[in-house]
């Protein structure tokens, strides 16, 4: 089912993205790269990678990386391969299911993933595993996601924005509304840190950390295998 959501909006994606998010989406992923601290010549995979932006910040930030994207929506890995061939940037975009990542044990020196923690909410514990199983020993992640409202006035205005707003510009823009319902529900019904990061050291990750940005509205996390 998400699969096909993304299928169907992934012509108007980026620049949903772009407008949702009044342009922070840029500030985030930069954050996100950064805190992988990596150096020499790593490989980095990028969960979920949609239309390639978080891969492309990666390859941007470590140019002697080698970074590879995997998506399971065909339609977002077509529009990410035409960005890679317009901007002449060497990314490696491959067809897979976080789930079940076709990669070797103990290959990656860092695995990144942006805005699609609560996309896999019902098969968080498996993700989390692959996850572990294909990163290096020692080796980070880092995961972007929206955090559900805040408490006060502030989540009284992130929760009209998410119910009403975001599903309204969706509509008029994608011509889908039902698929920006369903990315404000899950922002609005995903778990707080608290219970991200306990559930990540017991999955078998240390130095688990999350740093809230822009209010709270989006929350990183990082940690080692």
């Amino acid at each position: 089912m998400v699969s096909e959501l993304f299928d169907r909006i992934a012509r108007r994606y980026d620049f949903l993205n772009h407008l949702f998010s009044f342009g922070r989406d840029f500030y985030w992923r930069q954050a996100a790269s950064r805190a992988l601290g990596l150096r020499g010549c790593p490989w980095i995979l990028d969960c979920c990678t949609g239309t390639g932006d978080f891969a492309f910040d990666l390859r941007g930030l470590y140019p002697k990386a080698r970074v590879t994207g995997v998506d399971f929506s065909p339609q977002m890995l077509a529009l990410a391969e035409k960005k890679a061939q317009l901007f002449l940037v060497n990314i490696e975009f491959q067809e897979a299911s976080v789930l079940r990542l076709p990669f070797e044990d103990n290959s990656f020196d860092a695995v990144t993933m942006g805005f699609a923690l609560r996309n896999v909410k019902a098969d968080l514990k498996q993700v989390c595993l692959e996850v572990r199983r294909v990163l290096k020993p020692g080796a980070v992640f880092a995961f972007l996601d929206f955090g559900p409202p805040p408490s006060g006035v502030l989540g009284g205005v992130y929760a009209f924005y998410l119910g009403y707003i975001m599903p309204f510009m969706g509509q008029l823009i994608s011509g889908d509304r039902p698929a920006y319902e369903y990315l404000a529900q899950s922002i609005k019904g995903f778990y707080p840190n608290s219970q991200l990061i306990a559930w990540f050291k017991e999955w078998g990750f240390s130095r688990v950390k999350a740093r809230p940005m822009t209010w709270g509205v989006v929350n990183l996390f990082t940690g080692r295998k």
